[in-house]
């Protein structure tokens, strides 16, 4: 059993919207719980290295720690977005996925050479506890986030160190699932990819291999090795080298881990920033992540 929460969660009004939307949209109600989850090895993460990101539909999720009063928060994403080449229209107040205290904003990619501008939308932010939740849609579909909620946040079960992230889904099998650890010479992303996968191993890592290839055709691709991750399930590890698009870019090199964990497609990255990083490095950060155990 989780132990009560020690953040306030969200409040229940926004269920029954989700609940009364789902019966005419063909939405549903369950809990999702995130898989994926982080524990310190000889204090070797912290949690502000750590955030979680969720994809369900046409909604999208992050959480990440933060010291910040609300506003300022906003304001600091705000400076990340228009960095990014995004345009942001004023934050105003606005209830979100359960918490009423809560701001939003317009947000746009802008039109650039070779490029259209991107969709507008809407993006909400809220505070838990140590963690901002950001909930993220197509103002088209302003009508989802509205309905959506409550999301909850649970402290996590020593030794993890991530939050227990409880969302309302039409189906929790259909969520993607990201965890990220940022350092400043490697950055990891384990993904748990929406959908069952009933196959091998390795027919889910050629597969996905197969995709990335075909996204990224200059993907230098190295040795192909049996493995373990996420706590000893198989898997196949491969090495790529990102040469970067002219020659003042750094060559940099990332470790792939890739498998099926608890019926689920799972892949762990482990990029070198900056510059060239061993085996051992990789490894040290992906053996920080594991799965959750239910409950």
């Amino acid at each position: 059993m989780t132990a009560p929460p020690s953040w306030p969660p969200s409040g229940q009004d926004a269920a029954s919207r989700w609940r009364t939307e789902g019966a005419g949209g063909g939405y549903g109600f369950a809990a999702y719980r995130n898989l994926l989850t982080a524990a310190p090895m000889g204090g070797s993460i912290s949690p502000s290295e750590i955030s979680l990101r969720f994809q369900s539909g046409p909604l999208h999720v992050a959480v990440e720690p933060t010291s910040l009063p609300l506003d300022q928060f906003v304001e600091t994403v705000r400076k990340r977005l228009r960095r990014g080449g995004f345009s942001c229209g004023p934050a105003s107040q606005a209830p979100v996925a359960g918490f009423p205290d809560g701001r939003v904003q317009v947000v746009t990619k802008k039109k650039r050479r070779g490029s259209q501008a991107g969709e507008p939308q809407l993006q909400f932010y809220a505070l838990a506890g140590p963690y901002a939740v950001m909930l993220t849609v197509a103002q088209a579909r302003a009508g989802l986030a509205q309905a959506f909620g409550p999301i909850q946040l649970y402290p996590g079960v020593p030794p993890a160190i991530t939050p227990i992230v409880q969302l309302p889904v039409p189906d929790p099998a259909a969520v993607e699932e990201r965890l990220i650890l940022g350092r400043a010479d490697v950055r990891l992303t384990a993904l748990a990819a929406a959908g069952q996968v009933t196959g091998s191993a390795e027919e889910y890592a050629m597969t996905s291999l197969a995709t990335m290839l075909s996204h990224s055709p200059t993907l230098k691709v190295g040795d192909r090795q049996p493995d373990a991750f996420l706590g000893g399930w198989p898997c196949l590890r491969h090495t790529f080298v990102h040469t970067g698009a002219s020659l003042r870019d750094p060559v940099r090199s990332e470790f792939w881990w890739a498998g099926v964990a608890a019926g689920r497609g799972m892949q762990i990255f482990a990029l070198g920033t900056k510059s060239i990083i061993d085996l051992e490095q990789a490894r040290q950060m992906a053996n920080l992540v594991g799965i959750r155990a239910s409950g």
